[in-house]
């Protein structure tokens, strides 16, 4: 499995798994699946082209996207934080350090990006999310809102502190 940055010419398997988690029971934006269903090559090209998304390949036959982290400034935060505002790892591929892996590697590009602390909106029902971003020293901060799309859900913040040794500073020429 290699984890990398999504580009634009990744348009196709993105837009897969992307409604491939929208299609997963419980999804916290199932709501979306009808309009994301009609998205074309430049839909999927815009998405990529608003946030900074990392796929998960398995190069078992065909390349294949089995899992995708989304990362992003959030709007309001304060500029040295990042969201990870999407995680989401093929069923057949669940339980094998993938989601650990994909946050993991969020938290690389963030402090590339000059970030201090990731934090992530967790519902409070999902405790496989709960325990990957715990493996990953993430802790909940004790802030929850409702859902705006499923009031009867709850969200929790959870934050990531990123160490100095975990800021990656490229070096010119990289």
């Amino acid at each position: 499995m290699i984890i990398a940055p999504a580009t634009e010419e990744d348009w196709e398997a993105f837009g897969r798994i992307r409604l491939a988690s929208l299609r997963e029971p419980g999804s916290p934006q199932a709501a979306s699946l009808g309009r994301e269903e009609g998205f074309r090559e430049p839909h999927w090209r815009m998405r990529l082209r608003g946030g900074m998304y990392l796929l998960a390949w398995e190069y078992e036959g065909a390349p294949q996207a089995i899992g995708v982290v989304g990362l992003m400034q959030e709007p309001g935060a304060p500029t040295d934080e990042r969201l990870v505002f999407s995680l989401y790892v093929r069923q057949a591929h669940r339980r094998q350090g993938i989601g650990k892996a994909l946050v993991r590697a969020a938290a690389h590009w963030a402090g590339v990006d000059d970030a201090r602390a990731l934090s992530a909106w967790i519902t409070e029902d999902d405790e496989a999310a709960i325990a990957v971003f715990r493996s990953c020293g993430f802790a909940t901060t004790g802030e929850r809102v409702k859902m705006p799309r499923s009031p009867g859900r709850i969200e929790a913040r959870w934050t990531l502190a990123l160490a100095n040794d975990q800021v990656v500073t490229p070096r010119r020429g990289d």
